[in-house]
């Protein structure tokens, strides 16, 4: 929150506002956009969460949520965050800041792609910051849902949207719009 309003502090259009996902401080019908990258996921209730938020779009207005899909390095995580997530976050993290530069030194070494296999860190290519922070957040929340497209869609579909389709190539990034009665 505080990056935010740091970043955005010169856009007087824009209200920054911290807020539980299921008791949200805005009126219905309040948003022409609705963007949610990477937080319904870390909610008791993925698709409640996202539930709360189609209410707050204006007629004809677009949400587009991405949430963890159900495969891959996020579905091995599931196994793990039961242990990570109950570490202290200060001694998670310092963790992090010693294995991801570590890994960085010899990314091909065995030891390094079998611990990637066992244990997927983040190593997206932007940075032993951005992995460093990336694999926190990816291993600390407590909750870790993963999901399906089709059952993302259908979330789109049973809360009325239309227009609902995948938003990119990246899996469970989808949009929809909420049909303008005019």
């Amino acid at each position: 929150m505080e990056a935010a309003a740091r970043n955005l502090a010169g856009h007087p259009d824009v209200q920054i506002a911290q807020a539980d996902v299921f008791h949200l401080p805005f009126p219905a019908a309040t948003f022409d956009v609705i963007v949610s990258i990477g937080v319904l996921h870390h909610t008791p209730d993925t698709r409640r969460a996202f539930e709360a938020l189609v209410p707050l779009l204006k007629p004809g207005g677009t949400i587009v949520i991405w949430v963890y899909p159900d495969q891959g390095a996020y579905k091995v995580r599931n196994a793990w965050i039961p242990f990570t997530s109950r570490i202290p976050p200060d001694a998670f993290y310092d963790w992090c800041r010693w294995l991801i530069p570590l890994t960085y030194r010899n990314p091909e070494h065995a030891v390094a792609r079998q611990l990637w296999k066992l244990f997927p860190y983040s190593r997206q290519g932007l940075g032993v910051e951005w992995d460093v922070l990336d694999t926190f957040d990816g291993f600390s929340p407590r909750y870790h849902g993963t999901h399906s497209v089709p059952e993302v869609e259908a979330w789109f579909r049973a809360a009325g949207l239309i227009d609902v389709h995948e938003a990119g190539p990246i899996p469970t990034a989808v949009r929809g719009r909420r049909p303008d009665p005019a």
